[in-house]
C-alpha cells in the first residue's frame, strides 16, 4: 500500500462518534464498538483497480516506471466467489476520497445506531448492535482514503482474512500463499477463474509507454492464454 494512513483514515472522523454518544449511557456502546473495530481492522487482503487505464502517475508508481501493462477488466464479469457454486460474491467498492462525504456517512451511521440502540431493551441484541457498529467502521476504513490520492480513481475488492489456511482444488479461492518481495514475506491469496478467464473478463490490454513487447507478440501470448479477442492498445503517455 502506498498510503501510510491505509485502513486508519476513518479514525479522523471518530470525533463525530464521540459527539453523538457523549451521554454517559452510551459509554459501553462506544467503548465496545471501538474495541471491535480495533480487533477486526487487520489483516485484510485487497485487490486494487483504477478507473484510469492510462495515467502517467500510475505507470510510474505501479508498472516498473512504465515498462509494464495495464490490464482492463470488464467489471460486470469480475465476480469473485470462494467456491464456484456460491451465490455470494466479493463486492467491488469505489473508494471515497471526499472528506465531507465521509463525515456524512459516519454521521448517518451514528444516527441509525443511536435510534436502534435507544429502542432496544434486549441485552443480547444490544451487543449485536455494538458488534455491527464496530464492523461497519472496519468496512468504511477500507473505503475511505486521503483526498490527495483521488487521481488514482481506485476501486477495490476486499477479502477479510485470514480466510482459509489450506489449499482446496474445488474452490476458486486458494489457501493463504506466500512470496518474497524486497526482503519481506508477503501473504496473499490467488484466484482461479477457470473457464471464465477469457476476453469477456479481460477486454483490453494497454502497453505501457516503456513496454518493450510488441503488439504482435502480445497478441500471440494472449491467444495462447484464451484471450485472443482482447483488445491491445499502446499508451498515449509519451514518457521515456
Amino acid at each position: 500500500m502506498n498510503d501510510s494512513r491505509e485502513n486508519t483514515w476513518v479514525e479522523q472522523h471518530f470525533d463525530i462518534i464521540h459527539d453523538f454518544f457523549k451521554d454517559p449511557k452510551y459509554k459501553k456502546l462506544v467503548d465496545n464498538s471501538l474495541e471491535i473495530y480495533e480487533l477486526n481492522r487487520n489483516p485484510c487482503f485487497i485487490f486494487c483497480l483504477s478507473a484510469s487505464k492510462d495515467l502517467l502517475s500510475q505507470w510510474r508508481a505501479y508498472s516498473h516506471d512504465g515498462s509494464g501493462v495495464s490490464i482492463g477488466f470488464r467489471t460486470k464479469n469480475l465476480t469473485l466467489k470462494t467456491h464456484p457454486n456460491d451465490n455470494a460474491i466479493f463486492p467491488i467498492d469505489k473508494i471515497n476520497y471526499g472528506i465531507s462525504a465521509q463525515r456524512n456517512i459516519i454521521s448517518e451511521l451514528c444516527n441509525k445506531m443511536r435510534d436502534k440502540f435507544d429502542s432496544e431493551q434486549n441485552e443480547i441484541k444490544k451487543f449485536n448492535l455494538r458488534l455491527a457498529f464496530g464492523l461497519s467502521l472496519v468496512n468504511w476504513a477500507l473505503i475511505f482514503k486521503n483526498p490527495n490520492f483521488k487521481e488514482e480513481k481506485e476501486w477495490r475488492i476486499v477479502l477479510h482474512g485470514p480466510h482459509n489456511s489450506h489449499k482446496d482444488n474445488s474452490k476458486s479461492l486458494s489457501g493463504m500463499e506466500f512470496r518474497i518481495n524486497s526482503n519481506k514475506i508477503i501473504s496473499y491469496y490467488s484466484y482461479c477463474f477457470g473457464n471464465k478467464f477469457n476476453s469477456d473478463l479481460i477486454s483490453e490490454i494497454v502497453l505501457g509507454p516503456k513496454c518493450k513487447m510488441s503488439i504482435k507478440e502480445t497478441e500471440q501470448f494472449l491467444s495462447y492464454h484464451n484471450l485472443g479477442k482482447t483488445k491491445i492498445v499502446i499508451s498515449k503517455s509519451t514518457y521515456r
